[in-house]
């Protein structure tokens, strides 16, 4: 499995079930409809596959949204 598919399989598995209380990365909607992307809560944008593949797997289960 690429970096890039573990790194999402984490963030959509354990934040779309509303576990993503202080959680700086979630999975969240591109439109409205069914496309998704992760979403970094702190810089306010969605992430391009470059950069979701160079966090890692700890940094993405992080509660740090404050830090």
């Amino acid at each position: 499995m690429s970096v890039l598919k573990r790194n999402l399989d984490i963030v959509f598995k354990e934040t779309t079930n509303g576990n993503d209380e202080g959680r700086r990365y979630i999975a969240k909607s591109l439109d409205g409809g069914t496309g998704w992307g992760v979403f970094d809560r702190r810089t306010k944008r969605f992430l391009k596959d470059r950069e979701i593949s160079q966090i890692s797997a700890h940094d993405l289960r992080q509660n740090d949204l404050l830090n």
